[in-house]
């Protein structure tokens, strides 16, 4: 399951080198997500894994509120979004 969640956010560009995708620590992830590192697409790109990977925890970079995001990514954000939206699938 990790492997496809990985794999996932990876095709956020935002995302592909951040801090707990490789290997897998939703902790770390949330906590590289929560500092100053990213900007708001990676930010709100982040906040989607988190929520796919557990939509009960409460992350500390915040809930994923899709028409905030979808209103903030750029095409190649969206693009990655979409490939889930179109066959989604749940861990």
């Amino acid at each position: 399951m990790s492997a496809k969640l990985v794999d996932l956010a990876r095709r956020f560009p935002t995302l592909k080198d951040a801090e707990g995708l490789d290997p897998w620590d939703p902790e770390k992830f949330d906590s590289w997500a929560a500092s100053a590192a990213p900007g708001s697409g990676a930010l709100n790109a982040a906040r989607f894994i988190l929520e796919l990977f557990n939509q009960d925890a409460e992350w500390k970079c915040g809930p994923f509120k899709a028409t905030r995001a979808v209103g903030l990514w750029d095409d190649a954000h969206l693009a990655a979004f979409r490939s889930w939206v179109d066959a989604p699938w749940f861990p």
